[in-house]
């Protein structure tokens, strides 16, 4: 299962500074496996995105198999962060459709 976790600067879920996606979504073989490739291109368009709208020290971000992880820096400016905001929820409103369709092969998880 794919474990996305989407990080909120607060309780209020209004600001996202980040995420870490985990694991393999196992629906089918590697290679072959849609939902997996389907959270994949919304986490690295996602990171394309923020290297296009902010200056790269604004944010940081690793990824290995099976595993991503990105992180928005507290020194974005009013710009930045609206940037960073529409692009994030976009991703995570694409994971949440993605979830809603394939439950037993992602999830998606709420942290403070």
């Amino acid at each position: 299962m794919v474990i996305v976790k989407i990080i909120f600067k607060d309780k209020d879920n209004k600001e996202i500074v980040g995420f870490q996606i985990e694991g393999h979504a196992h629906f089918s073989q590697k290679g072959q496996d849609i939902v997996c490739s389907a959270v994949s291109v919304l986490a690295q368009t996602t990171i394309i995105g923020l290297g296009k709208y902010l200056c790269e020290s604004s944010f940081n971000y690793s990824i290995k198999d099976g595993y991503l992880d990105c992180k928005l820096q507290n020194k974005l400016t009013s710009d930045e962060n609206k940037a960073a905001q529409i692009l994030l929820t976009t991703m995570y409103l694409g994971i949440q459709s993605i979830e809603e369709s394939y439950a037993s092969h992602v999830r998606i998880l709420k942290e403070v």
